[in-house]
């Protein structure tokens, strides 16, 4: 649902028991300020952003190494060719 912060203001407790429902949102001019969430939501947010910051990129095609052998899809790449280098050896 969406409120106007007077509404969020004046109807604080209904909205915080309609966050089971769905995420509350507050705007203010058209422009959202804020958006009320389900404690476990949030919990899966911080999670996900703490997870996010761990991430390099060996473990992210580890992963899709992993998506792949689940699907059985295979990745097809490409033979390698040679090509010179302009590099001074």
């Amino acid at each position: 649902m969406v409120w106007k912060v007077a509404e969020a203001k004046k109807m604080f407790s209904d909205m915080i028991h309609r966050v089971r429902e769905e995420p509350q949102v507050i705007c203010n001019r058209s422009t959202v300020v804020a958006v009320v969430i389900d404690p476990a939501q949030y919990e899966e947010y911080k999670s996900l952003k703490e997870a996010r910051g761990k991430d390099t990129l060996g473990l992210a095609f580890g992963e899709l190494r992993a998506i792949c052998e689940e699907e059985s899809y295979d990745i097809a790449v490409p033979e390698r060719a040679d090509r010179e280098s302009s590099w001074p050896q």
